[in-house]
């Protein structure tokens, strides 16, 4: 099983979607924001309540959230969230559309779509998985700051890869991101870190031997 198959089953367990859900999510993607009404003509679903039931459901998914009505028009404006269309994009198993819409939402992860990082779409859904449990955690997501988001997230892999530096793959993982600039940026500055530390617990231990021998 792929990457993406095994984080769309992750989605499928945690955050399925209804029939309908998907059908007014699939509505509202499509016309990037709109009030309930405007969302049952186009969602084509027969009874206006249900729409309202379910876009209810799907603030509480995270998949929707409300916005102001800049134009002064009556009745509430949804509006489809980066989170919900990537859960949408993931159900249907739309790997390229999942690395499209981070990529138009992150110009950190734009660059490594230039920079043609490999797996570059198994990156994408590892972001959405990411997005995924810290909802499930219940933990704070500004998706208002996504790009420090996808920043935050490629951080901790480098962090956690460089301690395996000795072992070629993380090696070879770590030179495919560093083509991309700011990643590369990022690594020499921890990299040097990671060098300052490696120093000070050498010198420590090198102080606990001279203790050692000479009791």
């Amino acid at each position: 099983m792929s990457i993406e198959d095994n984080i769309r089953t992750i989605f499928l367990h945690s955050l399925p979607l209804t029939p309908i859900e998907n059908k007014v999510l699939e509505a509202l993607i499509s016309m990037k924001s709109g009030t309930a009404y405007s969302i049952w003509k186009a969602s084509g679903l027969k009874h206006y309540p249900t729409v309202l039931r379910t876009v209810k459901k799907l603030k509480n998914k995270r998949c929707v959230e409300e916005i102001t009505d800049r134009m002064g028009g009556r009745g509430r404006l949804y509006t489809p969230t980066l989170f919900g269309e990537l859960t949408y994009f993931i159900l249907k198993g739309e790997p390229a559309q999942v690395t499209r819409t981070i990529a138009l939402s992150s110009p950190r992860f734009q660059e490594m779509v230039n920079s043609k990082v490999q797996g570059i779409d198994e990156w994408a859904h590892y972001i959405a998985r990411y997005m995924l449990l810290r909802i499930e955690r219940k933990e704070p997501l500004n998706l208002h700051d996504f790009d420090d988001f996808v920043k935050e997230h490629v951080s901790t892999y480098i962090g956690e890869k460089l301690f395996d530096i000795d072992e070629r793959r993380a090696r070879n993982e770590i030179l495919e991101l560093t083509k991309v600039e700011w990643i590369r940026d990022f690594t020499i500055e921890e990299t040097e870190r990671e060098i300052q530390r490696s120093r000070k617990y050498i010198e420590e231990l090198g102080k606990f031997k001279e203790k050692l021998m000479s009791k």
